[in-house]
């Protein structure tokens, strides 16, 4: 998985980033991901969610492949 930007009216609004792969991962199939969402998103937008929505169906279809 590289990284994933989210646009809105060509602005980033956020962006999800795989962690490296440390030690104990191979041990376990769980991945970890770093998600940024910018200060221009307001805090009390529902765009968060969205953003946060699809960062687990990203993982999903990843997993699925």
């Amino acid at each position: 998985m590289g990284n994933f930007k989210f646009i809105q009216n060509n602005k980033e609004i956020g962006l999800v980033t795989k962690k490296g792969q440390v030690l104990g991962k191979v041990f376990t199939s769980a991945d970890n991901y770093i998600l940024e969402i910018k200060e221009n998103v307001n805090k009390d937008n529902a765009v968060r969610l969205l953003i946060l929505a699809a960062v687990i169906c990203i993982d999903m279809v990843i997993k699925e492949n």
